[in-house]
């Protein structure tokens, strides 16, 4: 159960000293499983799984906090769309 809000400091932080194995995973989905997965993925594509996960960091943080305000019924709307700014 996923108990308090994400940031994204933190997970990219997190994401830098231990993404090749997953530790930002660890920190978004509060799930240790997650480690042996991405290890196994970052290996099978030679290193390109951690670079391009952390494209989806932002978005995941978004929908993660969604889910915790829902939990604690501090916001009842939808999660904000994610957008790409250039």
């Amino acid at each position: 159960m996923k108990t308090e809000k994400k940031s994204f400091g933190m997970a990219l932080i997190i994401w830098f000293f231990t993404g090749g194995f997953g530790g930002h995973k660890v920190y978004l989905e509060e799930k240790f499983s997650y480690i042996l997965w991405y290890w196994l993925l970052t290996i099978v594509t030679f290193g390109i799984a951690p670079l391009v996960g952390v494209f989806f960091i932002k978005t995941r943080i978004i929908q993660i906090n969604h889910e915790i305000d829902q939990i604690q019924g501090s916001r009842p709307t939808p999660p904000p769309a994610p957008t790409m700014n250039r």
